[in-house]
């Protein structure tokens, strides 16, 4: 094709149709990973850390006393 060798034209058409099609597959295989995360309440390793040291940092600052200032409502 183009008068260039049979192997040229299959790498250079193959190589890219190999490519679109695996990331097809992967796109249809992971599309409902968002969900069954969280139906089943895992959110994996990194959120599960996230949620303890934010956890952790709060109850050191209220057992402090301290944290953020709270603003009282104004009555009008």
């Amino acid at each position: 094709m183009f008068g260039l060798p049979w192997s040229t034209t299959l790498l250079v058409f193959g190589f890219p149709l190999i490519w679109i099609l695996y990331t097809v597959g992967f796109l249809i295989v992971t599309r409902d990973w968002g969900r069954e995360e969280s139906e089943s309440g895992g959110g994996g390793a990194l959120r599960d850390k996230e949620e303890s040291s934010t956890r952790a940092a709060r109850e050191r600052s209220e057992s402090r006393g301290g944290g953020a200032p709270r603003h009282k409502e104004r009555s009008r």
